[in-house]
């Protein structure tokens, strides 16, 4: 009965420490994987304030926002809504995060920035359209065929 209780013992011992190890691996690789895509993130956002056609400090404060916008909007997905909750809190986000900027800037720049971040809905629609368009021909030539 001892020998039966103390396998039982070290085999949960064995078990909760393998599972610790692919545990803290599981985590280390997360970490790294985020890492890499904040570099890509400021990445991609230098360079579309490269693209910009504002000064230094326009660009500066445009960078700010949209980093706290993107935090902002992580938060809300993090949150766990409802679908139609999460549209709604994402939406309300689209239209007031950038209003305090939006006079200091020309509304071409402001649309660059809703494009950017694809909170634009026209382009959104624009994009739908288009990609409608484009199936409708892809499936009338596999009809010629």
């Amino acid at each position: 009965m001892f020998r039966l209780f103390s396998l039982l013992i070290l085999f949960v011992f064995i078990s909760s420490t393998a599972y610790s190890q692919e545990n803290t691996q599981a985590k280390l690789q997360q970490r790294k994987y985020e890492e890499k895509m904040l570099e890509k993130r400021d990445e991609l956002i230098q360079d579309f304030l490269d693209g910009l056609e504002v000064d230094d400090f326009q660009k500066a404060i445009i960078e700010q926002k949209i980093n706290s916008y993107i935090q902002k909007k992580e938060a809300i997905y993090k949150e766990g809504h409802k679908s139609y909750v999460l549209k709604e809190k994402i939406e309300i986000l689209d239209n007031t995060h950038f209003q305090d900027i939006s006079s200091m800037l020309s509304s071409e720049t402001m649309v660059e920035i809703k494009d950017f971040l694809g909170s634009n809905d026209s382009s959104t629609e624009k994009k739908k359209k288009k990609r409608k368009k484009k199936n409708q021909y892809q499936d009338n030539q596999d009809d010629n065929n």
